[in-house]
C-alpha cells in the first residue's frame, strides 16, 4: 500500500506501521496501524464500533473490543501529535470515529486514497463517455456536410483529449 501523506506534513507508511514528520519517525504497533489505514482509506466517513472491530481483530477472538479500539485510537492519535483535541480523528459519540476528509493531502497527479480514487475513476469514466458521445454525433453531423470538416475535427478532439488528460 502507497504511503498516505497528511496535509500537516506527517506521512504514514501503512507497511511498516511508521508515521514520519520532519525526520521523526513513530512507529505504531499492528492495530492502531490498521485502524490509521482503515480511516485513511475512509477519510470524511464514518467508520462505526463495530466496523473497526471486524477489521482489527479476526472472527472468534476474545477481547474487549471496546476499550481495545480507545487503545487503538489513543495510539493513533498520539502518533499524530494531536492529542485529544481530534484535529485529524475526529471523535462521534456513541457512533465511531472518522478521519477528517481534508486531512489528507492529495497531490497532483498521484493517486488518492482509495475512496476518493474511486470517485474520481466514475468521474474521469463518465466524462470520456459523454466526450465519445460528442464525438460520435459531430462524426455523423459532419460527414453529411463535405468541407473543411476534417481539421474541425481534429481540432476538436485535441481540445478534448487535453481537457480530460
Amino acid at each position: 500500500m502507497p504511503a498516505i501523506r497528511f496535509v500537516d506534513g506527517q506521512t504514514f507508511h501503512p507497511d511498516s506501521g511508521e508515521v514520519r514528520r520532519d525526520g521523526r519517525v513513530r512507529r505504531l504497533e499492528p492495530q492502531p496501524a490498521a485502524l490509521l489505514a482503515l480511516l485513511a482509506g475512509r477519510a470524511g466517513t464514518v467508520v462505526t464500533h463495530a466496523e473497526i472491530a471486524r477489521h482489527l481483530w479476526p472472527d472468534g477472538t476474545q477481547v474487549d473490543f471496546q476499550a481495545g479500539v480507545h487503545y487503538a485510537v489513543r495510539h493513533v492519535r498520539a502518533a499524530l501529535d494531536e492529542g485529544h483535541r481530534g484535529r485529524l480523528v475526529e471523535t462521534l459519540p456513541r457512533r465511531g470515529y472518522r478521519l477528517r476528509a481534508d486531512a489528507l493531502l492529495v497531490p497532483p497527479g498521484a493517486s488518492p486514497s482509495p475512496g476518493v480514487a474511486g470517485q474520481t475513476r466514475r468521474w474521469r469514466r463518465r466524462v470520456v463517455l459523454a466526450v465519445a458521445a460528442a464525438v460520435v454525433v459531430a462524426t455523423v453531423v459532419v460527414e453529411q456536410r463535405p468541407n473543411d470538416h476534417h481539421a474541425r475535427m481534429l481540432a476538436l478532439l485535441t481540445t478534448l483529449h487535453d481537457l480530460v488528460y
